[in-house]
């Protein structure tokens, strides 16, 4: 009775294991593959986020957002 206790205890603490490290695991963020030429007159480049979208700064402090076409979606001015 006791091997049986300890087996499935045992299977159960393997699994709970298992379990904890599926959930445990990190995102994945999946790369598009395509390229594009942004002209350095619109700035340095500050972050890009996962769905692709790129945001530069120019040293007027405007910033740009430009999305997975390379075009220029938003602007915003600094007073």
């Amino acid at each position: 009775m006791r091997k049986v206790t300890a087996l499935i205890t045992m299977i159960a603490g393997i699994s709970l294991g298992f379990g904890m490290a599926f959930l445990a695991r990190p995102q994945v963020v999946e790369a598009r593959a395509s390229s594009c030429n942004v002209p350095k007159t619109i700035g340095t480049l500050r972050t890009a986020r996962a769905d692709g979208w790129l945001f530069f700064e120019d040293s007027g402090g405007v910033v740009r957002a430009v999305d997975t076409a390379c075009q220029v979606k938003l602007t915003i001015n600094r007073d």
